[in-house]
């Protein structure tokens, strides 16, 4: 797989060790203070392009959304 950059990383880290390997952006917002929800979710999407996070539409809130899980 390719190499990651540091926010990809840390973003990877964060999803796998505190969230349990699955998730939404919203639930890493205050996890990742230094990163806004939108930057959250670019990484997230470019880590499921890379092919390390798979992804799936499902319900937070009241709203769809996309759940990101580790592969």
């Amino acid at each position: 797989m390719a190499e990651l950059t540091e926010k990809q990383s840390k973003v990877l880290d964060t999803l796998k060790n505190e969230l349990e390997g699955t998730g939404f952006a919203e639930d890493m917002v205050e996890k990742l203070e230094d990163m806004s929800i939108q930057a959250i979710r670019v990484v997230l999407s470019s880590l499921a392009t890379k092919g390390y996070l798979s992804k799936a539409k499902d319900i937070l809130d009241g709203k769809e959304k996309t759940r990101f899980t580790v592969k």
